[in-house]
């Protein structure tokens, strides 16, 4: 595993709460439903241009020929919006509306306005359609439409509840797409509150569940990013590249598009700018097309980011102006705060004062906000289990009691009473709780950070690398995947030592672990076991993965500038490799297996890659 450096804080508590940098963002693909999410085509139709009489094969009768629209309606929600919008508007001007169609216009009509960020009249055109004497299916819908507003307006309390009301619904007579659709709305509320066991459980299931290539476009994602977002020590590129062949094959420019952002993020958190721009600057011009404001925001964010890593200030601000003004109102405060941190942080390396003063105060602003916001989403959740619990226990009990007396059904309402004191004790000592525990886990993280890493190459101390390696090999073991041993020792490190001194020794060290960090994976863990001697754990490779690992290292090892480190001569170092097939998986044994390999390779005249055999 690469050794992680010291963040700031908002960094920190980005990393420590489990990424809310893209918090609420599949919720906006999420809102529009799990219909087609294509670009929205530029349509020539006008209002005036629709005709009625054209949609009545979706009924076999003239007089439901506006069924037919909102069925059109519905479907073009993302494919082509316009024409969907322009369907609605024909559909609201129509004189004669049956009780059905009346509901199904609204329910349409609050989706177009969550599709363009506006969230504020659709909660209650949404309840009016629970409350209205309609068809189940319609009702089952707004419940999880419910559900991806409360996530966008991150009132987590409510979106708990419509969770549990979506849960309870009798779906034997529903669709199964919008059971499936449900199932998304869960799952990403469950993303969003950062609760990513359970929403990778149900994430899962709607892969289990999706039965067309659109639906396993939506579930892939969900995985991919639950994934993301936890730390899977095993997620990789080729994770994202499957999701993004299915949406493809599924015509889903937007979640395309966001799996592309999420593959940046995490290129950006493994320091790999380049990868960043060779992946976005070629869709730039499609993001676009699709006139879908988060991603293009998102996109225009992730290349300010990546320009900022490698140095390139004019194009990191030209990306960060174009972030800044692609903001809207229903812009994740995460984002606005990334792009207002990267904004001061130009203004202040062009040594203008005034408007770096001028961002960082929206820094400050947007960073109380989001601390305030990650505390009341936790909070929420625990209140809401909390009076989960109470409840059930309360009905429980209510439903012994209505079979005592009236002086027994007192004695309840008391204890409802202290119940309800109980909750608020508890909440109090909750919050005590939680201000003692943060503080108590930053002065750990500090003390972990000194101990886990050696201080000079940033790599795995030898007891932390013991540790992570025992894991990686339990894991691989219980999963049946094999396990590589890479370890190198610096050749002719102490005549470097005796005759530049141990300041230069030390600068050699430095660029051969950074030579070799180019080679390791997030699951591999790299330490130093003492001296010039670095040891490599590789799950997932075998003996032959393995060799070619070391001889990569070997041979950019062999290519650093010896000269710039003041040396007379190239750097070499003597590797060994072992595997758990003929060595088992007691590192113990696959180290020793792996030394004896390096011994042979220093006998053979140094500077090679040995094969334990």
């Amino acid at each position: 595993m690469k050794a992680p450096f010291i963040k700031p804080l908002i960094t920190h508590l980005s990393s420590s709460l489990l990424h809310l940098l893209f918090i609420g963002l599949y919720l906006w693909v999420i809102f529009i439903g799990i219909m087609p999410v294509q670009a929205a085509t530029q349509s020539q139709i006008t209002l005036d241009s629709i005709n009625i009489n054209d949609y009545q094969s979706h009924s076999g009768t003239s007089n439901n020929a506006i069924d037919g629209m909102l069925i059109e309606a519905d479907k073009l929600r993302s494919s082509n919006n316009n024409l969907s919008k322009l369907l609605l508007e024909k559909i609201s001007k129509q004189a004669f509306l049956t009780n059905k169609q009346q509901a199904y216009l609204k329910y349409l009509s609050a989706l177009q306005l969550g599709y363009e960020g506006k969230y504020q009249d659709i909660e209650n055109m949404l309840l009016d359609i629970q409350n209205l004497a309609i068809s189940g299916q319609l009702k089952y819908r707004s419940h999880y439409t419910l559900v991806d507003l409360y996530v966008a307006q991150q009132d987590w309390a409510k979106g708990h509840q419509q969770v549990q009301n979506l849960l309870a619904q009798e779906t034997t007579y529903i669709d199964k797409q919008y059971t499936l659709a449900a199932l998304l709305s869960i799952t990403d509320f469950y993303n969003q509150l950062e609760q990513y066991s359970l929403a990778l459980d149900y994430s899962q299931r709607v892969l289990k569940s999706a039965t067309t290539v659109r639906n396993r476009c939506f579930a892939e994602r969900l995985v991919t990013q639950a994934k993301l977002r936890s730390k899977f020590p095993l997620l990789s590129i080729d994770n994202f590249n499957q999701g993004m062949r299915t949406c493809q094959q599924a015509k889903e420019p937007i979640l395309f598009g966001f799996i592309n952002i999420d593959l940046a993020e995490f290129y950006l958190e493994n320091k790999q700018a380049a990868q960043v721009t060779a992946t976005l600057l070629p869709l730039l011009d499609n993001f676009k097309a699709t006139e879908y404001q988060p991603l293009i925001t998102l996109a225009y964010n992730a290349l300010a980011q990546a320009y900022w890593q490698t140095n390139d200030s004019s194009n990191s601000l030209k990306f960060a102006k174009l972030a800044e003004q692609n903001i809207i109102d229903s812009t994740p405060e995460k984002i606005k705060l990334s792009i207002y941190e990267l904004l001061y942080k130009l203004a202040e390396q062009q040594q203008n004062y005034p408007l770096a003063l001028h961002y960082h105060k929206q820094y400050d602003v947007l960073l109380e906000q989001h601390l305030s916001s990650i505390q009341n989403k936790h909070l929420a959740y625990q209140l809401a289990n909390f009076e989960d619990l109470a409840h059930k226990e309360e009905i429980s009990s209510l439903s012994q009691k209505n079979q005592l007396l009236s002086t027994e059904q007192a004695i309840a309402k008391q204890k409802e009473q202290t119940s309800l004191l109980l909750i608020m004790l508890l909440l109090s000592c909750l919050g005590l709780i939680s201000i003692w525990s943060y503080k108590s886990w930053l002065t750990q993280r500090k003390l972990k950070q000194l101990t886990d890493y050696d201080e000079l190459t940033q790599v795995a101390s030898r007891n932390h690398f013991i540790e992570l390696s025992n894991s990686a090999l339990s894991y691989c073991y219980g999963n049946e995947q094999p396990v590589s041993c890479v370890l190198f020792d610096v050749d002719e490190f102490k005549s470097i030592n005796d005759n530049y001194g141990h300041a230069t020794g030390d600068k050699a060290l430095i660029a051969i672990t950074q030579a070799c960090q180019a080679f390791v994976r997030d699951a591999d863990v790299f330490g130093r076991l003492g001296g010039e001697e670095f040891a490599l754990i590789l799950p997932g490779f075998n003996q032959m993965l393995g060799e070619d690992i070391a001889e990569q290292c070997r041979r950019k090892i062999n290519n650093i500038d010896f000269n710039a480190l003041g040396l007379n001569q190239p750097l070499s170092a003597s590797f060994g490799v072992s595997e758990t097939d003929s060595s088992g998986f007691n590192l113990t044994t696959l180290l020793a297996d792996a030394d004896s390999a390096m011994y042979s390779s220093k006998q053979h005249g140094k500077n090679c890659v040995t094969l334990y055999q």
